[in-house]
């Protein structure tokens, strides 16, 4: 590898470090404003934000069930096909 490749591949990782990084903080931040929004509201409030959310949580998460679906399907696929013998060319049918 040259000098510039190894550069390259350093600056992607640590491109890529400081995404997951930046991406863990906001989770974080996130979930205390969630937990902080959540521990001074009354319990009914509570509760109903928490079904609120809850439900949308759901109803974006729902179509996701598919996609384990279509990746054993494919795989399936893909067995099947190389369990199919090849077809033979016309020279070895007609000699």
């Amino acid at each position: 590898m040259s000098s510039s490749e190894l550069r390259s591949r350093g600056t992607w990782r640590r491109a890529r470090e400081f995404a997951l990084a930046t991406c863990a903080a906001w989770l974080v931040v996130q979930n205390a404003v969630l937990l902080a929004a959540f521990s001074t509201m009354r319990p009914d409030a509570a509760w109903h934000a928490a079904g609120s959310v809850l439900r949308a949580a759901l109803a974006v998460m729902a179509p996701l069930w598919l996609i384990p679906l279509i990746l054993l399907a494919g795989g399936a696929i893909a067995l099947a096909a190389r369990a199919v013998p090849a077809a033979r060319t016309c020279e070895e049918r007609h000699g």
